[in-house]
């Protein structure tokens, strides 16, 4: 399937970019604003680097684990900078424990529960030994919480790709991507209505139902190419609530921290946390949907072709 998947692949996000793209200049062109130097180009531009690096972690088994663990290994390191909770020790724990977590899956091939298990369990032992009866619970809870909604997501999409489908986790990611342009550019035209004010004032109900336009128009160009059958459309809802979902818990943790960006140093975006925001909670539900529907969470041997009925691959 790698090849048939690069081919695929690469026409889906090539159809991607030029429907993003030239929604983009005619959104900005209607606002009477520039197009270079926009919001919209620089989150444009943005994607026009991570869809490819996708797609090759998509065919790419080594250059999936490459990936997943850069994201997974600074993901955390922004996490970790908004809980004041954490002393520099529980930092060191948790950024070790996200860059050993997806070894453990794809190299050591152990059980995605048994990781997190562990992983969470690793973060009681510092404050136990320090004997910090002042805030140890919420050390302890800082990096649980870290591991369940940090860790965890990139350990089951390491799954999904190995164990269920490379095509359901190309899918994947490529539903969120469309579903948070969507939602921005619906959004910052058509929304008035705030959806979350506390936590997120700039996203609106009208972006909301960009997000479920967006992952509706990603898996049907993802079943057009061959990627999924056109059965996998159902995932779109699973993706636009998980995106929702996602923004809405990292601003959390930003508002209470009293900070706008988890980061600064991706174009159009901040961090990295605050691009990938939407993929965590979107994997986990995407990870229990496929299970529930029969998508398989079996320990099997690798196997990149290997065929997931729920989502049509």
């Amino acid at each position: 399937m790698t090849g048939a998947l690069i081919q695929s692949g690469g026409t889906t996000i090539a159809s991607a970019l030029a429907i993003s793209g030239v929604s983009i200049v005619a959104v900005q062109r209607a606002r009477r604003r520039p197009i270079v130097g926009s919001a919209l180009a620089e989150r444009w531009m943005t994607w026009a680097v991570l869809g490819p690096l996708w797609l090759i972690a998509s065919a790419w088994r080594p250059g999936r684990g490459v990936l997943l663990s850069a994201f997974v290994v600074v993901s955390a390191v922004e996490y970790s900078r908004l809980r004041p909770s954490m002393s520099l020790v529980d930092r060191w724990m948790f950024a070790a424990c996200a860059a050993s977590s997806i070894p453990l899956v794809t190299i050591l091939r152990l059980e995605p529960l048994a990781v997190v298990v562990a992983l969470a369990l690793a973060g009681t032992v510092a404050p136990i030994l320090q004997q910090d009866v002042r805030s140890g619970t919420q050390r302890i809870g800082a990096h649980s919480v870290g591991v369940v909604l940090i860790i965890a997501p990139f350990v089951l999409l390491a799954h999904i790709a190995d164990d269920i489908s490379t095509g359901a986790f190309f899918a994947v990611g490529l539903a969120t991507a469309f579903s948070d342009v969507f939602a921005f550019v619906i959004g910052s035209t058509l929304g008035h209505r705030p959806l979350a004010p506390s936590l997120s004032p700039a996203k609106t109900v009208a972006g909301a139902l960009g997000n479920v336009i967006g992952a509706a128009t990603a898996l049907g160009v993802a079943a057009a190419t061959g990627i999924v059958a056109p059965a996998g459309m159902w995932m779109a809802p699973v993706v636009a609530l998980g995106a929702i979902s996602g923004d809405l818990l990292i601003s959390l943790f930003k508002r209470e921290r009293g900070v706008k960006d988890a980061g600064s140093w991706l174009p159009g975006f901040g961090g990295l946390l605050d691009r990938v925001d939407s993929l965590l909670v979107t994997s986990m539900l995407a990870y229990l949907a496929l299970a529930i529907t029969g998508g398989g969470t079996g320990g099997g041997p690798v196997n990149s072709a290997a065929r997931c009925d729920a989502c049509g691959t």
